[in-house]
């Protein structure tokens, strides 16, 4: 994928907003409608997501009542 700037959508979901991902970088980052990312605001005051692995997204699914993904298996 080309490292070219790509532009991104804000968009309002209740009292939240939220970034519209344009296809290719979702892709390249393994990103799926589901998936559970972190967010934080460097000091700098660019975003840093970062998307969870299986095990962490589970464990925060099962503490927020959220359905596990049919795809992952116990451990």
């Amino acid at each position: 994928m080309s490292k070219e700037l790509k532009m991104a959508k804000i968009n309002r979901w209740g009292g939240s907003l939220g970034v519209r991902l344009p296809k290719e970088i979702a892709s390249a980052a393994g990103l799926v409608s589901g998936s559970i990312v972190t967010v934080r605001l460097l000091d700098s005051g660019d975003l840093l997501v970062r998307l969870l692995n299986n095990r962490v997204a589970i464990a925060l699914t099962d503490a927020t009542s959220v359905k596990r993904p049919r795809e992952v298996t116990k451990w």
